[in-house]
């Protein structure tokens, strides 16, 4: 049954009309309410660029109560860096299950979403997914509340209210400190963390302390952007900068008659359609030594129109794909991926799959659209998958003339130029570089002989784990020897690669003794990132009270199959993330199946052919938290009744 909680999420949203930015809302041009979206989800922000123009200076003249300088040392029970979604899930989630915890949310933003925080919307920003499919379990994004329609790609201004809503509704709004950078977090004698940070007020900076006996690190993939080095780059007279910082550059764009938009991304996409919608001459420039354009797909796809997203967490589409994680099915996944002909059928389907997507978006129709073709399938992408969710069609630009796509490399700037490797000079009053992000912690962890032991720092190619770990998964998933072809920057891109993950995609296997580290959206991203963070969040809950029904492993064993993953999904998503991070699609269930089988709980949650057939969602997991803490509960009784002895933490390897 599906709690819509109606009533709450009414207040909550009241509630989200008093930001904590004075008049925030006022500046987008909105009363009490969003206004309704038609069916194409196009929602009126007319006072989106007045908003961004005036954030700043309000944010300047605010201090936030609940920011107020104090002189002592804080102290905290559980730490929560990153206000996003991963981050709000987490603080939610604990805050649920140890209410009288002291908790404490660090983020750099104004405001809080993480990636939906006021300060990145800008005009005609949408999510790719539809409503419905951007909603945690128990807090639905209904259309009472938030005014999208079915079928409709959601406004990132409804993102960051649906955010801030749901983090007033679970009371942990209050919890968070805004504008607060985290410097470094040093690891004491006792276990706790000595956490430095910087909180901004205008020109000042603050800096304070604290201690936390726990911290959970959920700064997302999307907070570090990553620059490429050009030469010349001092010399451009136009600007350049990374699409990050298109909302704070939309009046110098709005100057500018030719722009060029670097990277062959979703977000490069978005830049693109952002201006060439506006009327301004766009060069898409996509590097030649790279990975080439990403895919681009429609919401609904196949003659039977089926929705993208919700195939990638239907368990028969699952099984077409390998997995590194068990599931319940394994007899259906030897016969498909464990021999010859299974291979070869699984191939076939997807160069089905391949020719549909291209035929149905119809690259083929015009000649710069044909240059977007990716060169290789579809199934090696991971979540680098973009939807078209714009109000108009995105390829119309291309037959007005007012995109041309250059497959090469930018080699260097001068003057108003930006010089390509195949000799063309393009005139330019700017460059916007959607060149992706660096996936690096974004805090310093002390001591430094901890740096090895994060399972985030880059390991050499060469490395002789490396090497049997890749011989094992080669062995296990025959298939993931036909890698598709890549640019030499993708294979340079290897020396950097951090193959030691954690475990779980959430904890360091070196403190999964002492339980007071995690991470959250750092390490494993997915193309349902409400799903993963809901149960993830409950996941590392557990972790740290010491409650997850299964044993952990030792730190050795753990650290094999946390390299084992991080190897696996290298080659699986092999033109995706896969060499930043684990890099979901149809792995998602039985990545999820994994974590509730942790926790104890049910992982067949539909029953009879629905298991099969029927996508899983948020729905299926509404009250997991609940039914977490009973089965807790109940096991705690019979220990009790057994007249066992310690009944808090579990004794673990």
């Amino acid at each position: 049954m599906l709690l819509r909680s109606r009533p709450a999420a009414s207040m909550a949203r009241e509630e989200a009309d008093q930001e904590t930015l004075p008049g925030v809302w006022a500046l987008f041009g909105m009363k009490k309410s969003i206004e309704k979206t038609s069916k194409t989800g196009i929602t009126p922000e007319s006072g989106l660029n007045t908003l961004l123009r005036q954030l700043s200076p309000s944010v300047r003249k605010y201090k936030p109560t609940n920011m107020e300088p104090t002189s002592a040392t804080e102290e905290y029970d559980l730490v929560v860096v990153g206000a996003g979604i991963y981050g709000l899930a987490v603080a939610k989630t604990y805050h649920q299950v140890n209410p009288s915890a002291r908790l404490l949310i660090l983020d750099s933003g104004v405001s809080a979403g993480g990636t939906w925080c006021a300060e990145r919307l800008y005009d005609g920003l949408f999510t790719n997914n539809l409503v419905g499919m951007l909603e945690f379990s128990d807090f639905l994004m209904d259309f009472e509340n938030f005014g999208i329609a079915p079928n409709s790609h959601v406004p990132g201004l409804v993102m960051h209210r649906y955010l801030t809503a749901y983090a007033r509704h679970f009371g942990v709004y209050d919890k968070i400190k805004l504008r607060s950078t985290v410097a470094s977090a040093e690891l004491l004698r006792g276990g706790e963390w000595h956490i430095k940070y910087d909180v901004v007020f205008g020109d000042v900076v603050e800096p304070r302390q604290l201690v936390s006996k726990k911290m959970v690190l959920a700064t997302g993939t999307t907070s570090v952007p990553s620059m490429p080095t050009i030469k010349g780059r001092e010399e451009f007279g136009g600007s350049v900068f990374h699409f990050k910082d298109l909302p704070q550059r939309a009046k110098e764009l709005s100057e500018a008659n030719n722009i060029v938009v670097l990277g062959g991304s979703k977000s490069a996409a978005d830049a693109v359609y952002y201006n060439a919608s506006r009327g301004r001459h766009v060069d898409w420039v996509i590097r030649e030594s790279g990975r080439g354009p990403a895919w681009f797909n429609h919401a609904f796809i196949s003659p039977l129109n089926l929705q993208f997203e919700k195939l990638t967490t239907t368990r028969f589409m699952t099984f077409l794909s390998p997995s590194i994680y068990l599931d319940a099915y394994p007899t259906i996944r030897r016969l498909l991926h464990d021999t010859r002909i299974g291979r070869a059928l699984l191939r076939g389907l997807f160069s089905m799959i391949d020719s549909g997507a291209i035929a149905a978006a119809k690259y083929n129709d015009h000649p710069e659209t044909k240059k977007l073709i990716p060169h290789s399938s579809i199934v090696w992408t991971g979540t680098s998958v973009g939807i078209f969710n714009y109000p108009t069609d995105f390829f119309s630009l291309f037959h007005q003339d007012l995109v041309k796509v250059h497959i090469a490399d930018v080699t260097s700037l001068s003057n108003t130029i930006v010089n390509l490797s195949n000799g063309t000079a393009l005139e330019a009053q700017a460059l916007i570089c959607a060149t992706g992000w660096r996936h690096v912690p974004t805090i310093t962890i002390l001591p430094e002989s901890l740096t090895l032991k994060l399972a985030l720092a880059p390991a050499s190619p060469d490395d002789p784990s490396i090497r049997a770990a890749d011989a094992e998964i080669m062995h296990r998933f025959p298939e993931l020897r036909r890698q598709p072809p890549s640019g030499p920057g993708a294979d340079r891109d290897r020396a950097t690669e951090p193959s030691y993950g954690p475990y779980r995609s959430a904890v360091p296997p070196a403190f999964l003794n002492s339980r007071n580290l995690a991470y959250c959206g750092v390490a494993a991203i997915g193309l349902r990132g409400f799903l993963i963070a809901e149960v993830q969040a409950l996941w590392i809950t557990a972790f740290l009270d010491g409650k997850l029904t299964a044993e952990l492993p030792s730190e050795e064993e753990a650290a094999r199959q946390a390299l084992l993953e991080s190897r696996f999904f290298r080659w699986r998503a092999a033109n995706g993330l896969g060499a930043k991070s684990v890099d979901m699609v149809f792995e998602l269930v039985p990545f999820v199946d994994t974590l509730c089988r942790d926790l104890g709980l049910e992982t067949r949650r539909k029953g009879g052919w629905r298991e099969i057939f029927e996508f899983y969602g948020v729905h299926d997991y509404n009250g997991v938290v609940e039914e977490w803490m009973k089965k807790k509960k109940e096991k705690e009784k019979e220990k009790l009744g057994e007249g066992g002895g310690d009944t808090g933490t579990m004794s673990m390897a």
